[in-house]
């Protein structure tokens, strides 16, 4: 496998994976998260699920990864991801990076600017709960 340079936090609070990135990210980050989310989350989650990408230390992507990104995308909503939540620093360039990624025709995106912020909206979707598994 390709030497990866980001690094995952990956919780499952209800029905959201919380996914803290720390780094760049690429291919290879990418092809390993689609791994770790279909085999050891996504049997913990139910049809609605979101994802909350904490994106205050992510460094950006790889002009290659914005391809893996969109197909990425289309597998989550095939199982049956429905939010993706952006936690990032307001008026940055984190924050347009992650609003040019946009994609899907199901998945609803949102942005916030404080993990109680994050909280609050996906709690009110119902799909934040109690702590089930934290890496």
């Amino acid at each position: 496998m390709t030497e990866r340079y980001a690094e995952f936090q990956i919780e499952v609070w209800g029905n959201t994976l919380l996914i803290k990135v720390i780094g760049p990210t690429g291919t290879a980050e990418l092809e390993w998260l689609r791994e770790q989310i279909a085999t050891k989350y996504l049997p913990l989650l139910s049809p609605h699920w979101a994802i909350l990408g904490d994106a205050r230390q992510w460094e950006l992507y790889t002009p290659e990864a914005k391809e893996m990104i969109a197909d990425f995308t289309a597998w989550a909503e095939a199982q049956g991801m429905t939010f993706n939540l952006v936690l990032a620093p307001e008026n940055s360039l984190k924050l347009a990076a992650a609003q040019e990624l946009n994609m899907g025709d199901v998945i609803q995106h949102h942005y916030v600017f404080s993990m109680e912020e994050a909280i609050k909206w996906l709690t009110s979707k119902g799909v934040w709960g109690e702590q089930k598994q934290s890496d």
